[in-house]
């Protein structure tokens, strides 16, 4: 008699490894990529605003989703997409530009909660 252990244990091990990256990357995200994105923010740094405020980070079953909601939605999707603009302070794409910079240490985050699986 014998039995294949991948048959066996491979959805419960895939679904544990599934959960525990989504858990790495939700706090990488929340963690790192939010705060650049929150100093990236074309908003005085003192003060803060409407616009920095309402940046989040939200997970949604498989998905890690940042960006700005709540009353200034529209205003914070200009002033992300429009690299023309003159900010004294802050830029434009301050929502996908931090994802980009820090994409290199997502794997740490990941691994770790890997590790604790």
């Amino acid at each position: 008699m014998s039995i294949r252990i991948t048959e066996w244990a491979a959805g419960a091990v895939i679904a544990r490894a599934k959960e525990a990256a989504l858990d790495g990357l939700e706090e990488w995200a929340k963690g790192e990529v939010l705060s650049e994105m929150k100093r990236q923010c074309p908003v005085a740094l003192k003060g803060g605003g409407t616009m920095r405020d309402n940046l989040g980070c939200e997970r949604e079953d498989d998905n890690i989703i940042l960006g700005g909601g709540g009353p200034a939605k529209d205003y914070i999707y200009i002033q992300h997409q429009r690299a023309d603009f003159n900010h004294t302070t802050g830029k434009s794409h301050f929502i996908v530009d931090p994802v980009e910079q820090l994409a290199g240490n997502a794997a740490k985050y990941v691994e770790k909660h890997l590790r604790q699986t």
